[in-house]
């Protein structure tokens, strides 16, 4: 015996239950099924109608737009349409005739411009592809796919509409990328075995190198219309930080990836966050909100381990989606920004919140994995083009429908396992007890009317005259009857599709059973809303509204200002409508919004309800009208109002005067429970049930309200709901496409996730090694005689600098040995560029703590400029510009002292120091020091000797110079040719691009020098060994206001003397003339000619050091 299966209401999830159900083979000898509907038309939430009174037009519940992502519910459709086998010459004959792609979302941003505020629009248009939805889940990615997907489209955003050649550097830059991505191509295809992966996966990261090229080249150009501050610093570190992030991409290609990768990436996203936020972008502050945006989601997939297939969304679902980009890194400005809002918005759930799971995991599925557009709008009606086929096709397969019956409560058996009865209103009895036919033609295309049809019913003419609607759950209509379901005699199994804000009124004994509890805590924690719904139709066109609708047709607009914070152009449905030519429309506006209670929905004799919403409704439309549409149609208002719309724009076929034609539209307030629209609250998805989780043995749950991998209130969640019941009756039902949730444990669905931790500014701290588990320290012991100072020490600083050219192995040879060999820090050292910088100077070291002493010195030195950053996977992630000085000589014991024992600066004694008076004066500049010639000679000896010389040449460059100079040059400006001859040309550089190198040195200007030290002291016992031994660095701040300095005029020479002792030439591969030789005194020296000098005078301040690494 067949089973009978009883299925109440007539909404989407229903209709995919029950024919998933009757696409099985040879369903009928398993099952007899009946739909039992209120009222005189299917579609529950998503029925429309057409109002014949009114030239046919459309009346829908609300706003209904289908996205690409929604692979089951077009799967349904697709199959529906083709047996449906419609003639190619009616209308909508085939799927592709019923949806059409929409690419464009539209935003109106909300700005204060000038102390007032303005609406601009921003929109986004989302390119096509050539998947077709319905398709299956071929193609969705996987956590770290979603990851590089997002970063994608940070960068293609910036890349779009550039038509503007990229700089000379920037071209370089791009140079490097590429040739970084080469490499890629092999690794990434050496770590996959499936073919078409791996090509894809170079593809990607292919494709992010080549948007960064135009992207640098963008920002550069963009940097010029806007501020020096974006191509000095947010432009640079963007396209940076997300070139980094794509390479690290390479490493968790297929979902490979391990602790340390999740480590490294989760912090160049933090970087990345560092390097967006801080400052307005001028034109450019909609990409940094996107990009905050993006960073924020993929921060939070990383830290809440939203990274393991199947993925559960559901883990975070206990927070509130904007609490959790906060605590991930969100800006404010993003938080509020339309993106935000309008996940909001199109969800309805502005004011009831969004669970952060399900948000999250909507919001990638619409952006990353639509297939043929991101959205597609229907071409006719709702119940036109999705419940009438439906309907068609279902009752041809031998579905019963027994419309007007309104069901009243659901009655358990005495046991408390079954659904025993249920109770229902037969609201309506047909004639002669013939099959309710509820469909109309309209210009040839099967339609459900707006109102019942009164010919077919006993007390047809009663109905229409009382104007109560049947689908009112608060009417006063007198039913024909009543009718009662019984266990056995007329179902075996109920499947419940009824919506869940009708279950306080019709499942009161199912809540109240403390024997099965889940089902009440499902209908307490779920929560529902009422929406609230606007139809126009207008005379002129978008554009004659003052819309740009060659620029952006018809688009789907969210958010707007409230009360009604979605627009949707819908003109295209004019010619599926039938106004008399004397009242021609050109434009159809469908508004809509969420629609907080004022009061909690009453039992069901208050039957003015109903009235008290619809009016609310309807001054709400009017005050949106009256205030607030000027932004959104600037053409659609009078000159004596500019901000009320202009009422004779509104079609009315009774041609009313003013604000009165606001009443022949069409505006639309719930008028049953079953229609409230269910949230994804925070909190909620854990009480929700799945299809066969009722308790009940042969009760079955569908619906929007279920939990799916799809929990939302959507087309798709309702399908999903739907063939999830289908199975649960009937497990030959395919799985639905992307249900990750049919993976996962019961249990693990709404546990608590990772708890909420406040918010803060992001910082991005240096991560040191484990030896800085420093052990408690002595007190240092002052001893007699050993004046040594301590911090912090004031400085008058009066220094000249020459800028030498080297070889920048030699100095990377310099830092590995000095800086990088010893410790076990993440830090590391590389040079910032093939060059070094000889310098004199003259100081007054002021110390600020007792005993307090000024102390002038000399000093001789070289500075080696270098970038602080870490190795991330084979990948150097430059962080800071810091100064090392490998040589230094002082013509003071006490500085020598004092540098060696605080920092560990190498000082050496200098005798016969010389230099000018002042800083910028042209002199020579000379000392000697203690050397020794040759270590192999029999006497060597130490002696004090020349060691450096610097002289000016005859060659007078002055007016070339000053000319630079007044141009607003620095010394690193005339370094530029310098570098960018090696940049593209030199692997080992650490910095791709001139801008990136004149961003870290900028910081390094406004915040005066950073140094790097090695401090060590030789052990006693174990000679060629040191007691202790570190890297530290400290700042060396500039005292506001206190900076001048120049260029020194004129060409000059270095002369650096050799000796056995001295290898200064050979250890910082500084480019020097040939050797030249005293015949007299037997000395040789070089000389090296600097590309820049110049001169500075600054005050400053030595504080205590940061330890980067220690070894004791």
């Amino acid at each position: 015996m067949s089973k009978r299966i009883a299925v109440l209401g007539g909404g989407m999830s229903s209709l995919v239950t029950v024919f998933e159900l009757t696409s099985l083979p040879r369903w009928q000898d398993d099952y007899e099924i009946t739909v039992y509907q209120t009222g005189w038309r299917l579609g529950g939430k998503g029925a429309s109608g057409r109002n014949a009174h009114v030239g046919q037009r459309i009346e829908e519940h609300g706003l209904h737009i289908l996205f690409g992502f929604y692979d089951n519910a077009f799967r349904v459709m697709r199959a529906c349409y083709e047996e449906l086998g419609r003639n190619p010459s009616l209308p909508l004959a085939s799927w592709r005739d019923a949806f059409k792609p929409q690419h464009i979302i539209a935003m109106l941003e909300r700005v204060e411009h000038g102390g007032a505020e303005r609406y601009t629009p921003w929109v986004l248009e989302v390119p096509p592809n050539d998947e077709l939805p319905g398709d299956g889940e071929s193609g969705l990615p996987g956590p770290f796919g979603y990851i590089a997907r997002i970063f994608e489209m940070i960068v293609a955003y910036f890349a779009a509409d550039d038509d503007t050649p990229a700089p000379a550097e920037t071209m370089r830059a791009g140079t490097m990328l590429e040739r970084d991505l080469d490499g890629l191509r092999a690794r990434v295809s050496a770590m996959m075995h499936d073919e078409q992966q791996s090509d894809d996966s170079v593809g990607l990261l292919e494709g992010i190198g080549n948007l960064l090229r135009s992207t640098v080249g963008k920002l550069l150009t963009a940097a010029d219309e806007v501020s020096d501050e974006i191509e000095d610093r947010y432009g640079m570190l963007l396209a940076e930080a997300a070139r980094r992030l794509a390479l690290v991409l390479d490493e968790v290609v297929d979902d490979i990836i391990d602790a340390a990768d999740i480590a490294r990436l989760r912090w160049l996203v933090e970087r990345f966050q560092a390097a967006i936020g801080g400052a307005a972008w001028g034109g450019l502050r909609r990409a940094r909100v996107l990009a905050d945006l993006g960073a924020a989601m993929v921060r939070g997939m990383l830290v809440d381990e939203l990274l393991a297939q199947p993925v559960n969304w559901f883990k975070i679902d206990h927070l509130e989606f904007r609490d959790w980009l906060r605590q991930h890194g969100a800006s404010e400005e993003t938080i509020e920004s339309p993106l935000v809002v309008g996940v909001y918005d199109a969800a309805f759930s502005y004011f009831g919140g969004a669970g952060a799971g399900s948000a999250l995991h909507g919001l990638l599925r619409m952006l990353f994995t639509y297939k043929g557009s991101v959205l597609w709008k229907m071409q006719a009606g709702m119940g036109d083009v999705i419940f009438a086929p439906l309907y068609e096709v279902l009752r041809r397969r031998g579905v019963r429908f027994e419309f007007f019956h309104e069901v009243q409560r659901l009655e358990l058996s005495d046991d408390g396992q079954n659904v025993e009865r249920v109770v229902m209103r037969e609201q309506m009895h047909v004639r002669e007890g013939a099959r309710y036919k509820p469909l109309v033609d309209v210009k040839r295309l099967p339609c459900w009317p707006s109102e019942p049809r009164y010919e077919q019913l006993e007390r047809g003419a009663a109905l229409r005259d009382s104007g109560e609607n049947l689908e009112n759950w608060w009417g006063r209509w007198e039913p024909a009857g009543e009718r009662t379901l019984e266990r056995g005699r007329d179902f075996d199994a109920v499947v419940l599709g009824i919506s869940i804000g009708a279950f306080p009124y019709i499942c009161r004994e199912l809540i109240d059973n403390a024997a099965k509890p889940r089902f009440g805590q499902m209908v307490r924690d779920v929560k529902t809303t009422q929406t609230q719904a606007l139809q126009l139709w207008l005379g002129p066109d978008a554009a004659g509204l003052g819309w740009d609708a060659e620029r952006w047709p018809r688009p789907v607009l969210c958010p707007y200002r409230e009360p009604f914070d979605t627009w949707a152009d819908m003109s295209h449905l004019i010619e599926r409508e039938d106004f008399p030519p004397s009242h021609p429309v050109g434009h159809l506006a469908y508004l809509c919004s969420p629609f907080p209670d004022s009061e909690a929905p009453p039992p069901r004799d208050d039957h003015a309800y109903p009235a008290r919403q619809r009016q609310r409704v309807f001054d709400n439309a009017a005050s949106y009208l009256e205030h607030d549409i000027a932004w959104l149609w600037p053409k659609a208002v009078t000159p004596a109002n500019p901000s009320c719309l202009n009422w004779y724009l509104l079609v009315d076929l009774e041609d009313r005067d003013g604000r009165e034609r606001l009443q022949s539209q069409y505006w639309y307030a719930p008028l049953s429970p079953s229609d409230r629209y269910v949230l994804g609250a925070a909190g909620s998805v854990g009480s929700r049930l799945r299809a066969d989780e009722s308790g009940y043995d042969n009760l079955y749950l569908t619906g929007d309200w279920t939990l799916t991998s799809m929990s939302l209130g959507c087309l798709e969640g309702a399908t999903m709901g739907g063939i999830q019941a289908a199975r649960a009756i009937d497990p030959r039902v395919a799985v639905a496409a992307g249900d990750w949730l049919a993976e996962l444990p019961r249990d693990a669905v709404g546990a608590a996730g990772p708890a909420l931790a406040p918010t803060g500014p992001l910082r991005v701290p240096r991560v040191q090694g484990p030896g800085l588990q420093r052990r408690a320290l002595r007190r240092y012991i002052d001893r007699d005689g050993a004046y040594v100072a301590s911090a912090p020490v004031d400085l008058e600083v009066d220094v000249t600098m020459f800028a030498l050219n080297a070889d920048y192995g030699a100095l990377r040879r310099l830092a590995d040995a000095h800086l990088n060999a010893g410790g076990n820090s993440e830090t590391i050292y590389r040079p910032l560029a093939p060059m070094c910088v000889c310098y004199a100077s003259r100081l007054v070291n002021k110390p600020t703590a007792a005993p307090v002493a000024d102390i002038a010195e000399i000093d001789f030195g070289f500075w080696v400029p270098l970038v602080a950053g870490r190795d991330l996977g084979g990948l150097f992630v430059p962080e800071r510009v810091v100064t090392y000085t490998p040589y230094i000589w002082v013509d003071s014991g006490l500085a020598l002292y004092g540098g060696r024992s605080v920092f560990g600066f190498p000082k050496a004694l200098g005798y016969e120091m010389t230099m000018p008076g002042a800083a910028g004066e042209v002199a020579e500049m000379s000392f000697s020091a203690l050397q020794v010639r040759n270590f192999a000679a029999p006497q060597a000896r130490g002696e004090v000797l020349p060691t450096l010389q610097i002289t000016r040449t005859d060659h007078d460059l002055w007016e070339e110079l000053e000319g630079v100079w007044q141009a607003g040059a620095n010394l690193l400006d005339a370094a530029r040719d310098k570098v960018l001859g090696v940049i593209g040309g030199e692997d080992e550089l650490a910095l791709p691009t001139w801008d990136s190198i004149k961003q870290l040195a900028a910081e390094t200007r406004d915040g005066g020098m950073r140094m790097v030290f090695l401090k060590q002291f030789r052990d006693a016992v174990q000679d060629d060994s040191a007691c202790y031994q570190a890297v530290l660095e400290a700042p060396f701040p500039i005292v506001e206001g206190s900076f001048s300095g120049g260029w020194l005029p004129g060409d000059f020479d270095i002369k650096i003397y050799r000796y056995d002792s001295l290898k200064v030439v050979e250890n910082l591969g500084l480019r020097v003339g040939p050797e030249q030789r005293d015949a007299g005194e037997g000395l040789v020296w070089q000389v090296a000619r600097p590309f820049a000098q110049g001169w500075a005078k600054f005050r400053s301040c030595a504080s205590c050091g940061e330890i980067v690494w220690e070894r004791r």
